[in-house]
């Protein structure tokens, strides 16, 4: 059975529309390919450098995602603070 192949377009467009359910679609039947394919593959035989280079692709695309996950923290953090920002201005302004 040949290397499955990691969906990556079809992820970054499925995070950047926010479709989450369709990103985890992907990834699970990514899943599914990945753990077929390694039944029927004998990786105990010499050099893999497909399985190599699906490897560097799904670390890459994980530090990718970490890269995102990190982001939308921070953007959450500074709306929070905004939105305290604001209510105590309004809250003393009124005063």
């Amino acid at each position: 059975m040949s290397v499955p192949v990691l969906p990556v377009a079809d992820l970054r467009a499925a995070i950047e529309a926010g479709d989450f359910s369709a990103a985890d679609h992907l990834i699970a039947a990514h899943h599914r390919a990945l753990v077929a394919a390694l039944a029927t593959t004998d990786l105990s035989a010499g050099a893999h450098p497909a399985w190599d280079d699906l490897l560097h692709t799904q670390r890459a695309m994980l530090a990718e995602l970490r890269s995102a996950r990190d982001d939308s923290a921070r953007e959450m953090a500074r709306l929070g603070n905004d939105h305290r920002g604001a209510r105590a201005y309004l809250q003393h302004g009124a005063e």
